[in-house]
């Protein structure tokens, strides 16, 4: 869960891609020891939706766009 190596991202369907960073979101948050609410408030996204990330469901199934365009990086917050 933790190899972040190349992947061809732009081939992954939306829901590859949500299980994919779901689970690599929660694995970090809790080895850090992180609240979803710390998490998600340093991310500029409510905690319902990365609650929905962690459980690797796309709530945004359907749509052409994975609605991911409005997330803050979280890293321009010193990571999480």
């Amino acid at each position: 869960m933790t190899d972040i190596s190349y992947k061809n991202w732009l081939s992954m369907s939306d829901d590859a891609l949500v299980k994919k960073v779901g689970g690599f979101i929660k694995h970090h948050r809790l080895e850090q020891n992180k609240t979803q609410e710390l998490v998600a408030s340093a991310a500029g996204i409510s905690r319902s939706t990365l609650s929905l990330l962690e459980k690797r469901r796309n709530r945004y199934a359907g749509n052409t766009h994975s609605g991911a365009s409005g997330i803050r990086p979280v890293t321009s917050y010193g990571g999480f």
